[in-house]
């Protein structure tokens, strides 16, 4: 939560800054932050596992990776909705905003656009715990999904109230699918592929990124591109249902096969 949460109060804290010192105030702030920061990487210890072995061969460990996801029908359904939602994710933040200043009162409604979306995942991070108490990390991620429909379809209307209840609902979403699809990708990976499958989902979601950018860019009204975004998550919800029911069949083939081999060995 710690980890997670304080990049995005961040984000909350930077849209008040912009409205309480203006664009070039705020960089002030944040221009000797960076620059910590930098100082700070400086002390990161050695990691001896990731710089020893042969010579580095991005291309290969990619290709890897999404033949494990390729596998996984569960893996599947976390990478087309991971894409989907970084695509989202870019137009929504690449048009706010623009909505709040044509629609609102500019910087000081973004920022609590920012906060609120910033408080919504943190009270999506802190109530897997609970929840994972009850239900399974795969139910929570398949409620997460629904959470996020509900949440974007906030960002169709023009009001900025109706924004707002869309970022905090977004956010609840945001967070609980964040927390509950990582533990899950890591549970469905073995050690030997892990980082290399972590890193072909972030690839892909970095190409999502990109992609929402520029569909943010092109002469759509936000109504429009916010309710096309919206109907394209909310046709793949219902398809974690069916990644769980083949995985599950998957499953037990293998362990039909393996007891087959047994009873035939012995």
């Amino acid at each position: 939560g710690a980890l997670m949460g304080a990049p995005l109060i961040g984000y909350g804290l930077g849209g008040w800054l912009i409205h309480a010192l203006g664009a070039a105030g705020a960089l002030l702030v944040g221009v000797p932050l960076i620059l910590a920061l930098c100082a700070a990487a400086l002390a990161l210890p050695r990691l001896g596992a990731a710089q020893s072995g042969g010579r580095s061969q991005p291309l290969v460990d990619l290709r890897a990776g999404l033949d494990a996801i390729r596998s996984s029908p569960l893996l599947l359904a976390m990478l087309s909705t991971s894409f989907a939602l970084n695509l989202a994710m870019n137009v929504m933040n690449t048009r706010a905003p623009v909505q709040m200043a044509v629609h609102g009162r500019g910087a000081a409604d973004y920022a609590i656009f920012e906060m609120l979306i910033s408080g919504g995942v943190l009270l999506g991070i802190a109530l897997v715990t609970p929840l994972a108490a009850r239900w399974s990390l795969d139910a929570l991620i398949g409620a997460g999904r629904w959470v996020l429909v509900a949440g974007t379809l906030g960002f169709v209307l023009i009001p900025i109230a109706a924004w707002w209840a869309g970022a905090a609902v977004f956010g609840i979403g945001l967070g609980l699918l964040e927390v509950a699809a990582t533990t899950r990708s890591q549970q469905l990976t073995g050690l030997e592929v892990r980082g290399r499958v972590i890193g072909a989902l972030l690839a892909l979601n970095a190409v999502g990124l990109s992609l929402g950018a520029g569909l943010a860019a092109l002469p759509l009204p936000t109504p429009g591109l916010m309710l096309g975004l919206t109907a394209l998550l909310l046709c793949l919800a219902p398809l974690w249902p069916v990644a769980l029911r083949l995985q599950r069949l998957s499953a037990s083939s293998s362990a039909s096969a393996n007891a087959s081999s047994s009873s035939s060995q012995g």
